[in-house]
């Protein structure tokens, strides 16, 4: 994770909270720090976040962006479609892939 990826989950918080200021524990605070890191500090994709002034909220954003969520189910896919182009087989197979990936995502999303 960077830091605007950090940025990102702190305004993503705020919109399902609607609190205005964090506490990010453990090794992604860093981020708030400095906007460059080597790769083994940055290598985690999860960030322990929660609002300052009500901790019981937390909850709340684990279950709209947290693990096992929609929105980590979608992120996943979305990274697999950016990816298909790599793959090591036809143009026509990777547009059935592609819209495999498109037909996942969409039954995630109504959920």
């Amino acid at each position: 994770m960077n830091r605007d990826q950090l940025i990102h989950i702190v305004r993503a918080s705020a919109r399902i909270t609607n609190e205005t200021r964090f506490i990010v524990v453990g090794s992604q605070s860093i981020l708030a720090t400095r906007a460059e890191l080597p790769d083994p500090l940055v290598f985690s994709m999860e960030a322990d976040i929660y609002p300052r002034e009500s901790p019981e909220k937390a909850i709340e954003i684990d279950g709209a962006i947290g693990e096992g969520s929609i929105n980590e189910r979608l992120v996943e896919i979305e990274t697999m479609l950016a990816r298909v182009d790599d793959l090591p087989v036809s143009p026509r197979e990777r547009e059935r892939v592609r819209m495999m990936l498109d037909g996942i995502a969409a039954r995630v999303a109504k959920r």
